[in-house]
C-alpha cells in the first residue's frame, strides 16, 4: 500500500479540503465515484488519492459544468482505458520475451 492509499482523512476534513458539504461526499459514494474505507463503527476514512479525485470531480463540475452522471462516465472510461493500456503493455512485454 502506497502512502497515497492509506485511509487517513475523516469526512469533515475532506469536505473542508474539497470545498463541499459532507452530504455531497456521501452522494459521490452512493453513485460510485469514490469508495472510502470504514472504521469499525462505520465512520468513513478517505485516502490522499480519493481527496485528489474529489478535487478533480469538483473542478469538472464547477469549472467545466459536467454533471455527476458525466463525471461517473468519464471516470469509468478512464479506468477501462487504464486496464486496456495495462493489458496492452503486458502483451507487448510478453511478445518481446518470445522474440529472444
Amino acid at each position: 500500500m502506497t502512502e497515497k492509499n492509506i485511509p487517513l482523512f475523516t469526512i469533515s476534513v475532506v469536505a473542508r479540503i474539497v470545498g463541499v458539504q459532507p452530504r455531497a461526499l456521501r452522494l459521490y459514494e452512493e453513485i460510485g465515484i469514490i469508495t472510502p474505507s470504514r472504521r469499525e463503527k462505520g465512520h468513513r476514512l478517505y485516502t490522499q488519492e480519493e481527496v485528489e479525485r474529489l478535487i478533480w470531480v469538483r473542478n469538472m463540475a464547477t469549472t467545466h459544468g459536467v454533471n455527476l452522471a458525466g463525471i461517473k462516465f468519464i471516470l469509468d472510461l478512464m479506468e477501462r482505458l487504464r486496464i486496456e493500456l495495462s493489458d496492452f503493455e503486458e502483451i507487448r512485454i510478453n511478445m518481446k520475451g518470445e522474440r529472444k
